[in-house]
């Protein structure tokens, strides 16, 4: 057994992307990684589950039809709104298909702690989330299967 997988992590992770294959790979991955995982299919669904539920980490995809990942990450850590006052310091692990220097630099300024390019390995996946649940990062991580 992978030495990262642990049946005993029980990280409550939202999954936010547009595309149900996606969403149900992510899914997969992480449960198969122990994490407790919702879903969410854009930017509003996840701000309503946010303003339910208590989640301890955020996995979203940048690119989503009415509000992308990257400007629902930065409206999320600026604001006011108490309902979700407790997400706004949350760790975020961002995918997506495009990852050029500017994309990775407006992630990185956006509080973005890591940014996994597709398509990806589902086991770089599962390590880097639990990496950043496990709060085990120092700076903005970027994983890509051309590195």
């Amino acid at each position: 057994m992978d030495p990262f997988i642990s049946s005993a992590h029980r990280t409550r992770v939202l999954v936010v992307d547009d595309d149900p294959s996606s969403r149900l790979l992510v899914l997969t991955v992480l449960k198969r990684y122990g994490f407790s995982v919702a879903l969410a299919n854009n930017a509003a669904d996840a701000e309503r589950r946010m303003a339910a539920e208590q989640f301890e980490l955020l996995v979203t995809d940048n690119h989503m039809p009415l509000e992308d990942g990257m400007s629902f990450v930065r409206r999320l850590r600026t604001s006011n709104d108490t309902s979700l006052q407790n997400h706004r310091n949350i760790p975020v692990v961002m995918i997506s298909g495009e990852s050029g220097n500017m994309e990775l630099s407006e992630a990185a300024s956006a509080g973005i702690h890591a940014f996994v390019e597709k398509p990806f390995l589902p086991s770089a996946l599962g390590k880097l989330v639990k990496m950043v649940a496990d709060g085990d990062h120092k700076d903005f991580a970027h994983y890509s299967t051309l590195n």
